[in-house]
């Protein structure tokens, strides 16, 4: 009986032991299992998806050649993948200063040599061991006070904002070039117009010149200037095709569309001035919205705080360690619970000068950023006043080539009616036919100019995005 019953008690002891500390063993292997599987999971992010290139068959407008634009291009996507990138290393930043929880397990066999620790016990072997090792444990470390990472927190906030104000950057320049990309088209379509309506004319020039030599009015030479200026104009046809597919490709590119795709676009009404503000509401306006002189100021912000935390590396830190965990030969043999915290004050002393040249980095680069910033405040005034100015001179340049135009039309109406009654040969057609090509050339391209110094302007006062034919 009193061996039953110490058999018993035995068994009772081992069950007492066995159950908290099993329990603890296997949280530890838990929280490690979870841990290591963590990072894997979060690691298989799903493939990155990219939208088909889209075909644009309907009449595009420049708002939705502009809106098309800011969604696809990948300029705009990688500023807006910039910002999830900023996001992270705020988050990052911020765990500096959340509780660090690891666990880790381990099992060893060891020999302690106790000559080479300068023990030298007489009756006592030098080689001690070999015998087992095993820990299985729970660490906390957590950062209580630390300016330096607190300071860097505030810059990764502001780093998100500044990567916001890039991706707004992006949109306003993509904006930008869609805009005279689009105009270019226009004015190349225009071109091609200007350039078929002189072809027309030029053939018809002909059949007059080749009609007035069969009744004896004209001669040869009639004939053959006739074809020399249909085949000039037709050259200058196929050279205002080959700007247009250029200029086409560019516009689909900036798009995100398939390239060489048809392409259809809205054309904008006929020249009409319109308004502008004065100089003085329209840089008021550009330093409100211009996102590069957002930038540009937020950058000094940055360089400012670089300063404040570059100094608070003479303060000390304080931070808090804590393990808990078994401490054994084998998991199952002679466990104990060990344990231990603490804390640790750093405090620097001296660093060899490094502190105070980070400082000095610091404050340089400080400088730097607010000379760049007064470098981009003069660049939008410089924006502003050349835009407002090119747009009044190109005005009064649509005014003076439409008028030239007309002169010149009417002037070759003259030189036919003089070649049709005999009074003269088609030397004077010619001629007043390349005047009225020359001036649709230019009116054409005066058209052009006053849009893309619109669009400069929308630009100049940050509202690209806006702009509008």
């Amino acid at each position: 009986m009193k061996a039953d019953t110490k058999i018993d008690r035995k068994q009772a002891r081992s069950r007492q032991v066995f159950s908290p500390r099993d329990s603890l063993l296997r949280a530890t292997l838990l929280v490690w299992l979870a841990a290591a599987i963590h990072p894997a999971q979060a690691q298989e992010l799903p493939g990155d998806t990219h939208a088909e290139e889209a075909r644009l068959t309907a009449p595009l407008t420049l708002r939705d050649a502009i809106a098309r634009g800011v969604e696809a291009n990948p300029q705009t996507l990688s500023a807006a993948e910039g910002v999830n990138g900023s996001l992270a290393l705020q988050r990052a930043a911020r765990g500096a200063f959340l509780p660090n929880l690891s666990g880790a397990v381990a099992q060893q066999r060891r020999t302690v040599n106790l000559l080479a620790q300068g023990l030298d016990f007489p009756g006592i072997p030098a080689l001690v061991g070999p015998y087992n090792v095993f820990d299985a444990r729970l660490r906390l470390a957590e950062t209580v006070f630390d300016w330096s990472k607190l300071l860097a927190l505030r810059g990764a906030a502001l780093e998100t904002d500044l990567s916001r104000a890039q991706a707004a950057l992006a949109r306003e320049q993509i904006a930008s070039s869609v805009s005279s990309a689009f105009i270019e088209v226009l004015s190349d379509q225009q071109r091609i117009s200007a350039a078929q309506s002189d072809l027309d004319l030029a053939r018809d020039l002909l059949k007059l010149s080749q009609d007035q030599r069969s009744a004896g009015v004209a001669s040869g030479i009639d004939v053959a200037r006739s074809e020399t200026t249909v085949a000039r104009d037709d050259f200058a046809l196929s050279q205002a095709s080959t700007a247009l597919a250029q200029a086409r490709l560019s516009l689909q590119r900036l798009l995100n569309v398939e390239q060489g795709s048809p392409l259809e676009l809205r054309a904008a009404d006929d020249f009409t001035p319109q308004d502008f503000p004065t100089v003085t509401d329209a840089l008021k306006t550009a330093r409100d919205e211009r996102q590069e002189l957002q930038l540009a100021q937020q950058q000094v912000t940055i360089a400012e705080l670089d300063v404040r935390s570059a100094r608070a590396a003479y303060l000390p830190n304080l931070d808090v360690t804590a393990d808990y965990g078994l401490s054994s030969n084998t998991p199952s043999k002679g466990r104990e619970d060990t344990y231990s915290y603490g804390a640790q004050l750093s405090v620097p002393i001296y660093s060899g000068g490094v502190i105070e040249a980070q400082v000095a980095t610091a404050k340089s680069r400080l400088q730097q950023a607010r000379f760049n910033a007064q470098d981009v405040d003069s660049k939008i005034e410089q924006d502003v006043r050349l835009s407002l100015a090119t747009i009044h001179n190109t005005i009064e340049q649509v005014r003076a080539a439409k008028a030239s135009r007309d002169l010149a039309e009417r002037e070759l109406q003259l030189a036919r009616d003089r070649f049709k009654q005999g009074a003269a040969n088609n030397l004077e057609v010619v001629q007043a036919q390349t005047e009225v090509s020359g001036a649709r050339a230019d009116y054409v391209s005066a058209l052009a100019a006053y849009d893309m110094a619109r669009a400069s302007f929308a630009a100049a006062i940050g509202r690209a995005q806006q702009f509008t034919l």
